[in-house]
């Protein structure tokens, strides 16, 4: 019950950063490229990180891709 309390509180946290700083995709998996971050510079994005998907089996993560958001 912890690990899931603390699932969300990590999601939430991430979200709501990138929700606030930029424009967020998650185009594909880290298993799929470990570089997350250099995969989103490549594709002109300023950062990649790997974050829990919700809808993805344990242990999977997220290559989410940020841009800011222009003003």
């Amino acid at each position: 019950m912890a690990l899931l309390k603390n699932f969300f509180i990590v999601i939430f946290g991430v979200l709501l950063f990138f929700h606030a700083n930029a424009t967020l995709i998650c185009p594909t998996t880290c298993s799929a490229h470990p570089d997350c971050d250099g995969y989103c510079k490549g594709q002109n994005f300023t950062k990649g990180t790997c974050v829990l998907g919700p809808n993805l089996p344990p242990g999977v993560y997220d290559c989410c891709c940020s841009k800011p958001n222009k003003l």
